[in-house]
C-alpha cells in the first residue's frame, strides 16, 4: 500500500498540499459559486513552501542514513 511506503506526515502532507492547491483553483476562478479571489504572491508562497515541505518529508525518507542501515547488535551495560 502507499500509505506504508509514504509514512504518516508525508501522508497528511500531501492531503493537505492537495486539498490547498483545489482550494486555491476554486477561489481563483470562483468555482461552486466562491467569491473570486486572484491567485497573489503570499498565497502561492504559501502553497509552494507547503510542496516543498512535501518534497523534503519524502525525499529524507528515502535518502536519510537509517534507511540503507545493517542491523547493528546492541550490547547490554553488563556486557564488554
Amino acid at each position: 500500500m502507499l500509505f506504508r511506503r509514504l509514512g504518516g506526515a508525508v501522508l497528511i502532507a500531501s492531503i493537505v498540499a492537495g486539498q490547498l492547491a483545489a482550494g486555491l483553483v476554486l477561489d481563483h476562478f470562483g468555482l461552486l459559486e466562491f467569491v473570486k479571489n486572484a491567485f497573489r504572491a503570499t498565497r502561492l508562497a504559501g502553497a509552494a513552501l507547503l510542496f516543498a515541505g512535501c518534497i523534503s518529508f519524502g525525499v529524507d525518507r528515502y535518502t536519510a542514513p537509517h534507511f540503507a542501515r545493517r542491523q547493528v547488535q546492541r550490547r547490554t551495560l553488563f556486557e564488554c
